[in-house]
């Protein structure tokens, strides 16, 4: 893909091929709405109550992305691991209006107990977590598989997983 200047006597060449130029523009396209009913102010209660409770801070990534798109779906909804691929599906609610998409039912259900906070639902029934088992912030992401019942890392941290999201 080259840009050519109006004047066309200066090119850029912004990428080789049409999917790697979408996949430099895949951060800037975000995330689908989601069913955010709830006000930012009961979210950010929410979110302050999990802290609290589970003794961890969340990232602020996270949380700006949980006040703007609770249960939403990002644009691009691929990201790469141990395991290979797998596809961000939605969002899990922090509030109870969905009792089976929120955080706290998944983790009372699957995670009670552990160092695991889920996030996120992929296509496939995995489930996206951050890892506080090393440390009370600035948590890895790992994909749960509840066939294998096993954990795969990632990516290092929340904001690498935002940042690192692709078409395919």
């Amino acid at each position: 893909m080259i840009l050519r200047s109006e004047s066309g006597s200066t090119e850029y060449v912004l990428a080789s091929g049409f999917e790697e130029f979408f996949g430099k523009l895949h951060y800037h396209f975000g995330w689908l709405p989601g069913v955010n009913s709830t006000s930012p102010r009961i979210l950010k209660n929410h979110l302050d109550q999990m802290e609290t409770e589970w003794g961890i801070s969340l990232p602020p990534s996270y949380k700006k992305l949980v006040l703007e798109h609770q249960g939403g779906s990002p644009h691009a909804p691929c990201f790469y691991g141990e395991k290979g691929r797998g596809e961000v599906d939605f969002l899990l609610r922090v509030d109870n209006l969905d009792m089976e998409n929120s955080i706290r039912s998944i983790h009372q259900k699957h995670f009670h107990g552990t160092s695991y906070i889920p996030f996120a639902q992929c296509k496939g029934g995995q489930i996206l977590c951050m890892d506080y088992n090393e440390k009370e912030s600035d948590p890895e992401v790992v994909v749960w598989d509840r066939t294998e019942n096993h954990f795969y890392k990632v990516k290092s941290s929340f904001g690498r997983f935002l940042h690192y999201l692709r078409y395919q």
